[in-house]
């Protein structure tokens, strides 16, 4: 036997005792591939009704979301219609009061007149009738 021959021998066994492992390994990531495999097309079958559900959610979310924009656009119309109508009140009102208080001053003044007259006639009213009756 030569050297040549020892070393094919060592090559050969070596083959051997690489293919004894790796055939059990070869098959076990066969059947892990399988098992993978038919993971894979269940969770596929089940991601297909989620994901339509998930479509049909997000057009709702979409719609939802929209309808929510408009009706934030129609209150800001409100509020701003709101807006102006108080303010045209406010300087309705303003302009109310600045016609109402110097009447209401005037007539204040001469009802304070005509009361200051009314006692001082009162007065003088019945000083003339304690006069008379003094006199009778």
């Amino acid at each position: 036997m030569t050297v040549t021959d020892f070393f094919i021998g060592i090559i050969a066994a070596g083959i051997v005792t690489i293919a004894f492992f790796l055939v059990p390994a070869l098959i076990q990531i066969c059947k892990t591939a399988r098992k993978a495999e038919i993971s894979l097309e269940a969770m596929n079958k089940d991601l297909q009704p989620l994901l339509s559900s998930l479509v049909e959610t997000s057009n709702e979310l979409r719609n939802l979301a929209r309808m929510g924009q408009e009706q934030i656009k129609k209150t800001e119309k409100a509020i701003a219609n709101l807006n102006s109508a108080s303010m045209r009140m406010k300087n309705t009102g303003d302009v109310l009061w600045g016609l109402l208080v110097p009447l209401l001053v005037k007539t204040g003044g001469i009802s304070a007149g005509i009361r200051a007259f009314t006692r001082a006639f009162a007065r003088d009213a019945g000083k003339d009738c304690k006069q008379k009756e003094n006199l009778t």
